[in-house]
């Protein structure tokens, strides 16, 4: 950073820098370009050290500097590229938003420090420090904050397992984690930081009787009108927003909690775990392997890329499936039938019954009464305690038995060649895992379908009755011990 007298810097030969100083005003307190020096007059603040110069001199020195890192003005200029977009002072061109504006009656922070739209460029252009909120953080919807650089309603973060938690919120909400994203709690506001301005013009601020020649200039000069700030440090009273927020550019939220209605909630490329708590809640996690729970209400839950798992506690609450990765169902509820693309099914606490689909599935019972069915494809059965049903349906099926031997019988509908019945050895600790002794201590009655275990192999105990099974038979290539 240069600090010199700009009339003599105009003096001199123009090709120590990149565009022609003869173009910039004596009455500029600095300039810079794109990758290169930010200059300042020192005629403008060395000869002053009170608090106010203070304040302008950081305030011109950043605003600067951010032109020598590519940020432009936030207005329609002269020979604006056709592309580029800029904001009028309905649209938030505000020295509020950004110390590049030159609307400085609208500046409703006042503190050194950047804007919000200025830390937004800086994490899009330049990223966010990974040290920088590296921990677990809980972030929210809060009230706009004046004394701030983000105003707590610009997240960003820079490393760590971060959470977005909506569940205090009053309305349902849309939040989407992807980097970049405005997000809102009921509805979604023309304006993202500011309503209204309660003061509309720098005399209502300062008074009809005020001197602009006595503030100081501020960045550029625009064709050869000088800028000017009002009083040092006085905040304008505006008419702020209420449940906008936005996730930062290269901010990555792993987690989020919805509200108690109706929302909206999606993931980005993490692995993320989003709870929808109650409402009928529509969740979208996006890539990685994300863990969804839609919680109480009629949700739809829509997995993407990755092996995701489902939390789902109604049976008319939907899956969507790419049919990318190996997926799971973890199912509270009475029945539930896989969606499509889905692989695999647990049975929670209350859940009774579950049906696979036409993959190759892995349906687990829990310590109730289940009933299984895998469907097409060829599909691992798994009841757990319980009097279970097991129903392998097309394709080469295994059942796999695992209770304990205190009364639960497990009844397999429809064993056929090709399928496999798989016995726990923790719990048949007398069969061999050759399975050469199957005869020795497996009784089965063809006419009833009954499977009985004889732990002494003799006889003398009574054997214990565990399966039944439909058209069975016992042999080596039928039985497998695990």
């Amino acid at each position: 950073m240069l600090i010199c007298s700009l009339k003599k810097l105009i003096r001199l030969p123009i090709l120590i820098f990149s565009y022609y100083l003869s173009d910039i005003s004596i009455n500029a307190a600095g300039f810079a370009t794109y990758g290169g020096d930010v200059c300042l007059d020192k005629e403008h603040f060395l000869k002053d050290s009170s608090p106010e110069a203070e304040y302008d001199s950081w305030l011109t020195a950043a605003h600067e500097l951010l032109h020598s890192l590519g940020l432009t003005h936030p207005f329609k200029e002269d020979n604006m590229p056709p592309h580029k977009k800029f904001l009028t002072v309905e649209e938030d061109d505000s020295m509020g938003v950004s110390i590049m504006s030159y609307q400085d009656n609208y500046d409703f922070v006042g503190a050194k420090d950047f804007r919000i739209f200025d830390l937004a460029y800086l994490h899009y252009r330049y990223g966010v420090s990974k040290t920088a909120r590296a921990g677990d953080d809980v972030y929210s919807f809060k009230t706009f904050n004046q004394s701030c650089a983000d105003n707590d309603i610009y997240i960003w973060d820079g490393g760590g397992i971060d959470t977005f938690d909506a569940s205090q919120e009053e309305n349902s909400v849309y939040v989407n984690l992807t980097p970049g994203s405005w997000i809102y709690s009921g509805e979604k506001l023309d304006k993202f930081a500011v309503k209204e301005n309660f003061v509309r013009d720098i005399h209502d601020f300062l008074g009809k009787d005020s001197i602009t020649t006595e503030a100081v200039a501020v960045g550029n000069v625009e064709k050869s009108k000088i800028n000017f700030i009002p009083t040092f440090n006085r905040i304008l009273n505006c008419d702020f927003t209420e449940g906008q927020a936005f996730i930062g550019f290269y901010t990555q939220i792993e987690r989020l909690k919805g509200s108690a209605f109706n929302d909206v909630l999606i993931g980005n490329k993490a692995d993320n775990q989003i709870f929808g708590g109650a409402g009928d809640d529509k969740i979208d996690g996006g890539e990685g392997d994300d863990y969804l729970d839609g919680g109480l209400g009629v949700d739809i839950l829509r997995g993407g890329e990755g092996n995701d798992i489902y939390i789902v506690d109604d049976n008319r609450d939907e899956i969507i499936e790419l049919g990318s990765g190996i997926d799971t169902v973890y199912s509270s509820a009475t029945d539930y039938t896989l969606a499509d693309k889905v692989e695999h099914i647990v049975l929670l606490t209350g859940a009774r019954n579950a049906i696979g689909n036409a993959l190759d599935n892995k349906l687990f019972g829990n310590s109730g009464d289940n009933i299984l069915e895998g469907g097409d494809g060829d599909d691992i059965l798994i009841g757990g305690g319980g009097n279970d049903t097991l129903i392998g349906g097309a394709g080469n099926d295994q059942f796999f038995i695992d209770c304990t031997l205190d009364g639960d019988i497990t009844t397999i509908k429809d064993f056929q060649k090709g399928d496999k019945l798989q016995l726990n050895h923790e719990i048949f600790k007398e069969l061999s895992q050759d399975t050469q002794n199957l005869q020795d201590y497996l009784i089965y009655d063809e006419e009833s379908g009954e499977l009985f275990y004889d732990s002494d192999g003799s006889g003398i105990a009574d054997p214990i009755h565990f399966a039944t099974i439909e058209n069975f038979f016992i042999d080596q290539t039928s039985i497998y011990i695990v």
